[in-house]
């Protein structure tokens, strides 16, 4: 395994890239700020030898011994983010900190797996999934409880705080969607922006029906991205990919790709003959893998349940403006046009 070097993108903030072996991700890139009176860690990777000994040597390089580390801030609690935060804080007396939602999030994705499959199989099943991909997620519950440590916040934020840390003041933005309690933090004066999986570079989150997702996530999302656009921001750390200058061009770009999404699925839905559960609408949507068409059928079938919760999460957003109509019979949901209209 080849070590990352641990990169200066601006004065006083280190990026440390933790490798994510076998995913699509490749890294995630973690956030140190130095301090006098200790150092604030922003996500972790998850829970693996690699990604802790990565974690550990860059550190190293830098001087910093994991006791410096006073504070542990968590942007969402996916496993790649919040993992290895146990590890971190065994090796200090720092303080975790992330959203409250947060909190609930990762007591049943990662420690009432049971609870959590039986939610995510009922989604599923709600989506009109054939039963093989929903019996097939029950491997990836039990593998991304295995990524994850343990550790309970002893700060839960809501949203609206300010975090000082040594020449930095954090404000605190709730930027629900792509994860319930996802938190991004703005430096106004340096006019910074750790955005974490908010606005990433040359991807989109993933944007879900899951369990505890909220009843409208994709609402949720489009809504926080409105919400952070006009930020006064120079620079874009983000979790995944480069470092980002372009700030207000990128989530602009965002909020057009779902807007263009979104038209693919009202077409679509002008030309069925009768209502359609989300699967039926994945098969047929077209798809992309690095950057490449591909047909939902040959999406592996992790790639294709996110598809189905994907296009849930549309279609839940498009009934929650009276867009469409669903319908429910047997716990499964169709959903049809509310009114034939006229779309460019």
């Amino acid at each position: 395994m080849t070590i990352a070097t641990p990169s200066t993108p601006y004065p006083g903030i280190h990026r440390l890239q933790l490798p994510l072996v076998d995913s699509p991700l490749k890294y995630v890139s973690a956030y140190l700020l130095p301090s006098p009176d200790g150092h604030l860690l922003i996500d972790t990777g998850w829970k693996t030898p690699d990604s802790r000994a990565s974690l550990l040597q860059q550190l190293d390089v830098l001087g910093v011994r994991p006791a410096q580390i006073t504070r542990v801030l968590i942007t969402h609690g996916h496993i790649d983010h919040y993992g290895l935060a146990a590890a971190v804080l065994d090796q200090s007396d720092a303080q975790l900190i992330m959203h409250a939602l947060e909190e609930k999030l990762i007591a049943l994705r990662y420690g009432d797996t049971h609870q959590y499959l039986q939610q995510t199989h009922a989604l599923l099943k709600s989506a009109g999934a054939p039963q093989w991909l929903i019996a097939d997620a029950g491997q990836l519950v039990d593998r991304f409880a295995h990524l994850v440590g343990h550790a309970t916040p002893h700060i839960r934020l809501q949203g609206g705080e300010s975090l000082r840390h040594g020449n930095f003041t954090l404000e605190v933005i709730w930027t629900p969607g792509h994860s319930p309690g996802h938190i991004c933090l703005y430096e106004p004066t340096h006019k910074l922006f750790f955005s974490g999986d908010h606005v990433l570079p040359g991807i989109t989150p993933n944007i879900g029906l899951y369990p505890q997702s909220g009843s409208n996530p994709l609402g949720d999302y489009i809504a926080s991205l409105k919400q952070v656009r006009d930020l006064d921001v120079q620079l874009m750390l983000p979790a995944h990919g480069p470092l980002v200058t372009g700030y207000r061009r990128r989530v602009n770009q965002i909020l057009v790709h779902h807007e263009r999404r979104t038209g693919e699925m009202l077409r679509l839905l002008v030309a069925q003959p009768a209502p359609v559960t989300a699967y039926d609408l994945a098969q047929i949507l077209p798809w992309s893998a690095k950057r490449r068409p591909i047909a939902f059928q040959a999406l592996r079938g992790f790639d294709q349940r996110l598809a189905v919760s994907e296009v849930s999460a549309h279609l839940v957003a498009l009934a929650h403006e009276g867009r469409v109509i669903r319908h429910t019979t047997r716990g499964v949901h169709t959903f049809r046009l509310a009114a034939i209209r006229t779309l460019s």
